[in-house]
């Protein structure tokens, strides 16, 4: 997996993760600060672990991140 690129703006942090089993698939992590939240475009988080109501899953609900929120956090 690799980190294609990085966005601050306010609250929002992007990342641009490159897929490991797909390398033309790129999936968009995105932190939001204020409401310690993270979410991913990715099929697995979509369909698995987006368990917010409006979408995401806490910061600290690492059962909930899928392995392109992981690698995001541990290369943070």
């Amino acid at each position: 997996m690799v980190i294609l690129s990085h966005n601050k703006a306010g609250e929002f942090e992007d990342w641009d993760v490159q897929s490991q089993s797909s390398p033309d698939k790129v999936y968009l992590v995105t932190m939001d600060h204020d409401e310690k939240t993270v979410h991913c475009d990715c099929p697995d988080f979509q369909y698995r672990k987006n368990v917010l109501r409006f979408g995401g899953a806490k910061l600290e609900d690492t059962d909930n991140h899928c392995k392109h929120i992981k690698y995001v956090l541990n290369e943070k």
